[in-house]
């Protein structure tokens, strides 16, 4: 009797963790179809991104029907909800969203998220973006062989287009401009057979390079 009765429990035992184990599986475990992928999580942040602004929050776990309220604000004090972005429903693994505010201007813009849960709600740190509208610097270039004896090729990560065209500068280190040309293609040659011995500077957009002709 004894032993059938410790059997009973060993079996009523494994059916409640197996059970719970069940459940914890019917847990969501990826975002909603509504949310997007972005790089570069954080707890709450955003940046300027190709003429809007990007803003990104990772949750550790979720429950319920949460969802979460993207508010902004001019001053900090008067909020407004620009967009709602539905979570998981439930989560046991960290969750990262992201929501791209595109009605904007020139300015400085807060931004915090509501999150609401039935009738639970709790407001997350207010982040303080100033959005000026210029483009980033997002092309960058290698330059090679450095040093060199005659010649450098400029090879940019992304494909140089009419849209992208500028120029690109070489200065020696009394700040003199030496060479200017357009930046035409990704990967494109410059001769330095007739450069003196020394340091210079390939000046691409925002970006410069140094490089030494021996």
């Amino acid at each position: 009797m004894k032993k059938q009765l410790q059997y009973h429990l060993i079996l009523a035992f494994l059916f409640v963790l197996f059970g719970a184990a069940i459940n914890a599986q019917t847990l969501i475990d990826k975002p909603a179809e509504s949310t997007v992928n972005c790089d570069n999580m954080v707890s709450f942040g955003g940046k300027e991104q190709n003429k809007s602004i990007s803003l990104s929050w990772r949750t550790l776990s979720e429950f319920d029907d949460q969802s979460f309220n993207v508010q902004r604000s001019k001053d900090g004090i008067n909020w407004d909800v620009v967009g709602k972005i539905k979570g998981t429903g439930g989560s046991l693994w960290p969750v990262n969203y992201c929501y791209m505010d595109t009605a904007i201007s020139n300015g400085t813009y807060f931004y915090r998220i509501k999150t609401v849960a039935g009738s639970y709600f709790v407001y997350s740190s207010i982040v303080t973006i100033k959005y000026d509208g210029a483009p980033a610097e997002t092309n960058k270039a290698t330059i090679y062989p450095n040093p060199t004896k005659n010649v450098i090729w400029i090879k940019m990560e992304q494909p140089v287009s009419k849209d992208t065209l500028s120029d690109f500068s070489i200065y020696n280190t009394n700040g003199d401009q030496v060479y200017i040309s357009k930046l035409r293609d990704n990967l494109q040659k410059v001769d330095l057979t007739d450069y003196k011995k020394g340091f210079y500077y390939v000046k691409i957009g925002t970006q410069t390079y140094k490089i030494y002709k021996e």
